[in-house]
């Protein structure tokens, strides 16, 4: 779980970074108005605090040796998979399932 909340904190720095890339809309000096980048900067807080809580948690039960890996492989599973979802990188997957077979076979190994 805290591999997770890593990750998901790590994608709302990149909500961030897309805020303040993109140029405002019309009648807007900022892309920050209106109350969902406060939603997203909470949201980034909780999940890096819990995500540092949870981990040193595991760290102090296991040795590192088994919770450095899966901390990294959960990480490496949030990206792809929300970067196959949410950025819609699957799509090239459709016409041809056995990419998609082989692609999970590499998350696999």
């Amino acid at each position: 779980m805290g591999s997770f909340l890593g990750s998901i904190s790590t994608a709302f720095v990149r909500v961030f970074a897309g805020f303040r890339a993109e140029d405002p809309p019309e009648g807007h000096t900022s892309n920050f108005y209106g109350f969902e980048p406060y939603i997203y900067l909470v949201i980034l807080l909780f999940a890096a605090v819990t995500s540092y809580i949870l981990v040193n948690k595991g760290l102090r039960h296991f040795n590192s040796v088994f919770i450095a890996p899966l901390v990294k492989i959960g990480g490496m599973m949030h990206s792809l998979f929300t970067g196959g979802i949410v950025l819609n990188e699957f799509a090239e997957y459709t016409d041809n399932p056995s990419r998609f077979f082989f692609f999970l076979c590499g998350i696999a190994i």
